[in-house]
């Protein structure tokens, strides 16, 4: 992107229509750097994350999810809610028989599933062990 200075004369502005100074708002506005959402979803990044907890080689997130993904950015989790609920459903004992084959990103993304993986009162290490050692984990 190019940056562009305009020197506006005081006259010149007062002497514009309303219309024009919309105009000329809009223009400024336009040319302005958006602001950045923090809270946007790396959907790469999730998938990426998912795979390395759960030792997995998921390679699309669908669409479902990630609209699901982004309703609980609405209703006001953060990313490190979404992190949480996957650290958290990787020490499910309930999915271990399965080797969690059913938990996937979708199944998490779930108003339902969502919310009593972020509930649980403490932020579990993920299961896996490799993951658990980059982050500094240790098992007692």
């Amino acid at each position: 992107m190019k940056l562009i200075t305009i020197d506006l004369d005081v006259d010149f502005v007062l002497g514009l229509s309303s219309k024009e100074l919309l105009r000329l708002k809009e223009i400024i506005d336009a040319s302005l750097p958006k602001k950045v959402d923090n809270n946007k979803l790396d959907f790469n990044a999730l998938k990426e994350y998912y795979n390395l907890v759960f030792t997995k080689s998921m390679r699309v997130v669908s669409d479902k999810t990630k609209t699901n993904f982004n309703k609980r950015i609405k209703e006001g989790y953060t990313k490190l809610d979404i992190q949480k609920v996957i650290d958290n459903a990787s020490n499910d004992k309930f999915h271990e028989p399965n080797e969690f084959k059913h938990v996937t990103l979708e199944f998490l993304s779930r108003s339902d599933v969502f919310n009593r993986y972020v509930s649980e009162k403490n932020h579990q290490v993920p299961r896996n062990k490799k993951l658990q050692q980059q982050q500094g984990h240790t098992n007692h």
